[in-house]
Order: structure tokens, then C-alpha cells, then sequence
């Protein structure tokens, strides 16, 4: 369709588009939401296996490569028990 008649393709992408906005179908936003999941799953464990493979002196260089704002930018915690 977009070789024969391109200015129709381009209205019939768009026509898709709002269609899909206007009435989402739950089953292909569960899709799409696992396969970020696996996406970023996939990404975490590459960086973790890149971290397992520097040496000592390669880790130092990129903390101190990382800017100071960014450091302190995101600060993990562990689960914390409630108080009674």
C-alpha cells in the first residue's frame, strides 16, 4: 500500500493509531507490557554480567567518570518492616 498510494498509507497509519487509541484491547496492552518487562530484564542482566566482568580499577574509573548529581540521584533501600 505505501509503494501504490502513499498519502493513503500515511492516512491509514494514522487511522490505526487513533483506532487502537480510542479502543484499546487489553490483551495486546498486557503484550506489550511484558515484552518491556522482558526488555528491561534483558538489559539489567547484560549490565550485571558487564559489572561481573570489570576489574577493579575499570569500576573505579566509571564511578568517578559518573557526575556527582547522578550519584546521589537514586538511592536503593532495603524493604522496611512496619512499625506498630
Amino acid at each position: 500500500m505505501q509503494e501504490k498510494n502513499p498519502k493513503m498509507a500515511s492516512r491509514f497509519s494514522y487511522f490505526k493509531e487513533v483506532w487502537a487509541e480510542t479502543f484499546p484491547d487489553p490483551d495486546r496492552a498486557v503484550a506489550d507490557r511484558m515484552a518491556h518487562r522482558r526488555k528491561m530484564a534483558k538489559m539489567q542482566k547484560e549490565a550485571e554480567a558487564l559489572e561481573e566482568s570489570m576489574t577493579p580499577e575499570e569500576i573505579e574509573a566509571a564511578e568517578a567518570a559518573t557526575p556527582e548529581w547522578k550519584r546521589g540521584a537514586l538511592v536503593v533501600t532495603d524493604a522496611v518492616e512496619e512499625e506498630e
